[in-house]
């Protein structure tokens, strides 16, 4: 829970931080299992990771950077938003838009750097579903049943569209402001 309340409120740097956030990291510090926290804290990145971090890189196409990883298992679907918020760290992206086929879904996470930016409208507006609060957002867009339990062949297939449709989402969500990169 500790880690949870860092990772939401950037370690406190978040304007939207209360009180009651300081209150509960403090309570959890005090309150952690030692081994368990540095566990967390120290736990390597597997070696898919970084594979994927240069897949999402090499498939960026806009300033607002719009990515996708490909299928993913749902075991490996947390790095998503993890590259997402890596992504949205980098020199002259304020806004990152990471997206992979999961078990059938179409799992979206978006982060942002730049407070004038409502994610969560953002979110809404560009996928139709979500939602999100400063700085972060997700949306997990169902596909219909007979697009489950495919061969990967399959979801390679689906995951181009969906890229396709993604970019587009994002571009008009975004408005005047992205322009394509050459």
């Amino acid at each position: 829970l500790a880690i949870g309340i860092i990772t939401d409120t950037r370690t406190g740097a978040e304007e939207s931080c209360t009180e009651l956030d300081y209150d509960a990291l403090s309570f959890c510090l005090k309150h952690k299992d030692m081994r368990l926290y540095r566990g967390i804290l120290n736990f390597p990145k597997p070696p898919y990771y970084n594979e994927l971090f240069v897949t999402g890189w090499n498939n960026r196409t806009i300033e607002v950077l719009v990515t996708g990883l490909g299928p993913l298992t749902v075991q490996r679907s947390g790095v998503i938003s993890d590259l997402a918020e890596k992504y949205a760290e980098m020199d002259g992206i304020s806004t990152a838009i990471v997206f992979a086929v999961v078990d059938g879904n179409i799992d979206i996470s978006v982060r942002n750097s730049n407070s004038s930016l409502n994610v969560e409208e953002f979110v809404r507006n560009a996928f139709g579903e979500g939602g999100g609060k400063r700085g972060a957002g997700r949306a997990v867009v169902n596909l219909p049943v007979l697009f489950k339990g495919l061969p990967d062949l399959m979801n390679e297939s689906i995951f181009k569209i969906a890229r396709e449709i993604i970019v587009h989402k994002a571009l008009q969500a975004a408005g005047d402001g992205a322009r394509a990169q050459t």
